[in-house]
């Protein structure tokens, strides 16, 4: 009890430690040494068992604030490189998470692609587009599966002004042919006429049914990608998405892969 607030533990020592005791020389009297002895071991153990559980959750908020303060360090050295126009939306849940946004970032500004593919637009793709107008070159084409989505993403690109470096595509999910195999993903048409891709962003299809759900880009991109593309993928601490990065990784041998201890997860695919 040392953590604790001397008024604390007098108060526990009050309350607890002396009722305690009382009832345990009480029972000895009234019932003898075998009442005693079991009040005494089931006493301790509740008391235990709540001391460990009170140890736990200051444990669990330790982790937590340290989680979140370090969510705060990464939008704030987002804030500072971009030097955003408009507020953003909040961040996490399910939207993207602060250090996610800062690892594309920073894999943007080192990478330089002059075509991005998205897969779920959102918080994302304004800072992609950030990153590209901070270049002075390049677009992402975010392929979005609702189209109310869809519509709020492209309102916030055109708050930020960033049209000329983003566009946000309408693809509702569809059944497609992978390999032999019957997937639903983004209606692939939205690929049409998109070549020398230099980086992936896989943060979706969310709605999809089945398995693997975001496998099907890289097969289906991979033709059009540059030699040096880079491929990252969100949510990678999930076990759908890490049995997807797994496969790719297989796939495509002489890519290197690794993973980023984000929030939720990221995986990256690098092709050199």
């Amino acid at each position: 009890m040392k953590h604790l607030p001397r008024d604390v533990r007098k108060k526990i020592i009050l309350y607890l430690l002396v009722p305690y005791l009382a009832v345990s020389i009480a029972g000895y009297i009234l019932w003898g040494m075998s009442f005693a002895i079991g009040f005494i071991l089931l006493a301790t153990g509740v008391l235990l068992a709540l001391h460990t559980h009170h140890v736990y959750m200051l444990r669990r908020l330790d982790e937590r604030r340290l989680a979140d303060y370090h969510q705060m360090e990464a939008f704030n050295g987002l804030m500072s490189l971009l030097q955003l126009r408009a507020p953003l939306p909040p961040t996490r849940g399910w939207a993207a998470s602060p250090d996610y946004l800062a690892l594309v970032a920073g894999e943007i500004m080192g990478q330089r692609p002059q075509l991005i593919l998205e897969c779920g637009s959102g918080i994302s793709t304004v800072i992609a587009a950030y990153c590209l107008e901070k270049i002075g070159s390049g677009k992402i084409v975010s392929l979005e599966q609702d189209a109310a989505h869809a519509g709020r993403t492209s309102d916030m690109l055109r708050l930020h002004g960033l049209d000329e470096y983003a566009e946000v595509v309408h693809s509702p999910i569809a059944e497609i042919e992978v390999d032999g195999n019957f997937m639903q993903w983004y209606d692939t048409r939205a690929l049409d006429g998109l070549d020398g891709i230099g980086m992936v962003v896989v943060d979706g299809p969310s709605l999809s049914k089945g398995p693997l759900r975001r496998y099907p880009v890289l097969p289906l991109v991979a033709d059009h990608l540059d030699k040096e593309a880079v491929v990252i993928l969100d949510d990678a601490d999930r076990p759908d998405e890490r049995a997807v990065f797994a496969r790719w990784a297989s796939e495509y041998p002489a890519a290197v892969s690794r993973f980023e201890w984000t929030e939720k997860g990221t995986s990256i695919l690098r092709f050199e």
